[in-house]
């Protein structure tokens, strides 16, 4: 790949919000320099080769990285589009994914951060082995489901997958259904409230001042040992969400930052 294509594809792949055509080929023109014909035939032929491709949110129309084929997440989970075949042979968590507009396609980094945290915390690490069975799960703002999908897969018993968006309540019951978990993943509209099942382990990749909020609700609906995997946080929002959250007995065991986000898991020890 050139170097102009390899800078197009980062950039794109690293935006943190959808990037229109004008804007990516604006972009491309004044940090490398090219003329407006080069930088479309640039973004053209990421196009046609399906490296990117063209999405369309709310009447816009935007250039994406292209799910057309397997893309390998983390080290763990790989996802695939339907009508596509992963390689087996591959020793990854795969996880079918319908493109469409909610949150939780794997492109952004918050997304990232949770899998990466997800797959220390039930793989690497598996941190629930003191935590009472079966495992049960949240995953608050479920999005896509891609969260509580991979959950499920990595070896959680069952998980919630919260959203009160009913459109993305609806197409996580898609993903979910494509993945053949509906036994092992219930989607909702409701909010996230003590209950009659207590959790070992809850997954929330919300802004800081809803994760803030929610620590004490945490608290009462986890079981002892339990994990939680947090992210859509800021680095600057890390250290005091870690001190209040360490307030209400939880110990954070891992940190990592990607692309001006940050994410982390913390262990019920208190």
């Amino acid at each position: 790949m050139s170097p102009l294509l390899e800078y197009i594809h980062t950039t794109v792949t690293e935006a943190e919000t959808r990037l229109t055509p004008q804007a990516l080929i604006k972009q491309t023109t004044r940090d490398r320099g090219v003329s407006t014909r080069q930088a479309r035939s640039a973004i053209r032929t990421l196009l046609d080769n399906g490296t990117l491709s063209y999405t369309y949110v709310f009447g816009a129309t935007c250039i994406e990285p292209s799910f057309a084929k397997p893309v390998e997440i983390t080290k763990h989970f790989t996802l695939f589009p339907p009508g596509v075949t992963p390689d087996e042979k591959k020793n990854n968590i795969h996880i079918c994914i319908q493109p469409g507009i909610s949150f939780g396609s794997g492109r952004h980094p918050t997304t990232r951060l949770c899998l990466r945290a997800m797959g220390h915390a039930l793989i690497d690490t598996p941190l629930l082995q003191s935590c009472e069975t079966p495992h049960h799960a949240v995953d608050v703002g479920t999005g896509s489901g891609v969260l509580a999908i991979a959950a499920v897969k990595a070896g959680i018993s069952h998980c919630f997958a919260l959203d009160n968006d009913p459109v993305a309540a609806a197409e996580a019951e898609k993903n979910v259904s494509l993945n053949h978990l509906s036994h092992g993943i219930t989607v909702s509209c409701e909010e996230l409230k003590a209950s009659a099942t207590p959790l070992a382990m809850v997954c929330a990749n919300l802004r800081y001042p809803t994760l803030k909020s929610m620590a004490d609700l945490f608290r009462r609906i986890t079981l002892d040992n339990a994990v939680l995997i947090l992210s859509g946080i800021r680095p600057e929002e890390l250290p005091p969400l870690v001190a209040l959250y360490g307030s209400r007995g939880f110990t954070t065991t891992w940190q990592a930052q990607e692309k001006n986000w940050s994410g982390a898991v913390m262990v019920k020890t208190g």
